[in-house]
């Protein structure tokens, strides 16, 4: 096809945003706050203090922050003394990662797509000098939007990205952090796939750490540990974490089919195969719809 149409997003957000999202004191334990997101099925926890939003935790976000400051001293304690207030990603005053009521959906757009680890933004109201928190807008209510003004003729492959990250069933959970790491930051899974190269499973950025923890969260003892990360990750394989429910998506599939299933699945990122022989060519990800579209 020619050059893809863009989209002008400027519907308000507070026509799209929902109030399911989990905040919690900023003394609330790491463990509890874990407990909470497996209840919830929520990915993403807000911070308060008090009635003011103060900070935003997620288990990647605070993975790449215990990386990066090499918190030896907070890494040594258990996880149930280890404060939400110590971990999270603190918000500032007109910190960009806030959006409020009468900003517009293209507002949103832009500031997640341009953060990798991010797949919502908390929506706020000013009470006095206080950042309240209302609710939140995701990647998948903006999808929504775009589904209903996209062209009919625009193909997966208009808008998928060829080199998609991939592993084998039997590599490390190391080697496939290492990938997630050195992507580009919209490729936020690595596609497993066997002999053939058709994929078999996907191990998605957001979901693997709770992939992980389910596997020891029947029992207690998870959160006990000296370390928040344990070096039986290294022997923990991809097939082990990685989701098999997947839709089959092709090249010449309607884009529009494509966004439905991710809103309904929360999938972020699909594998693309040929139709004949059925091996991976390409992903296609939200994030790159959105930005690809949003004019």
């Amino acid at each position: 096809m020619g050059k893809i149409p863009r989209i002008k997003l400027p519907e308000r957000i507070v026509k799209y945003y929902r109030p399911d999202y989990l905040a919690l004191p900023e003394e609330t334990s790491i463990a509890k706050a874990i407990d909470r997101m497996i209840w919830t099925n929520l990915r993403t926890i807000y911070v308060n203090n008090g009635n003011t939003l103060t900070g935003v935790f997620n288990l990647e976000l605070a993975r790449l922050k215990l990386q990066e400051r090499n918190h030896r001293k907070l890494t040594s304690k258990q996880l149930t003394e280890i404060p939400l207030k110590e971990i999270m990603d603190h918000y500032t005053d007109n910190d960009d990662r806030l959006v409020g009521l009468r900003q517009t959906l293209k507002t949103a757009a832009t500031r997640l797509t341009n953060r990798p680890y991010l797949n919502e933004l908390p929506v706020v109201k000013k009470v006095s000098t206080n950042r309240v928190l209302v609710g939140k807008i995701t990647i998948w209510d903006i999808l929504q939007v775009l589904q209903s003004k996209i062209d009919g003729n625009i193909k997966v492959k208009d808008l998928a990205y060829n080199d998609p990250l991939k592993c084998r069933e039997n590599h490390s959970l190391y080697h496939v952090v290492s990938l997630l790491n050195l992507s580009h930051q919209n490729y936020n899974a690595v596609i497993v796939v066997d002999d053939k190269e058709t994929p078999i499973g996907v191990i998605d950025r957001y979901n693997l750490p709770i992939s992980i923890i389910r596997q020891f969260h029947s029992s207690t003892h998870w959160r006990y540990g000296d370390t928040f990360f344990s070096e039986i990750a290294f022997f923990i394989t991809a097939g082990q974490v990685m989701s098999k429910s997947f839709n089959e998506v092709y090249e010449d599939d309607d884009l529009r089919k494509v966004i439905s299933w991710m809103i309904q699945t929360r999938t972020e990122v699909y594998p693309v195969m040929d139709r004949k022989s059925k091996k991976l060519t390409m992903v296609i990800s939200a994030r790159d719809i959105i930005s690809s579209l949003v004019l």
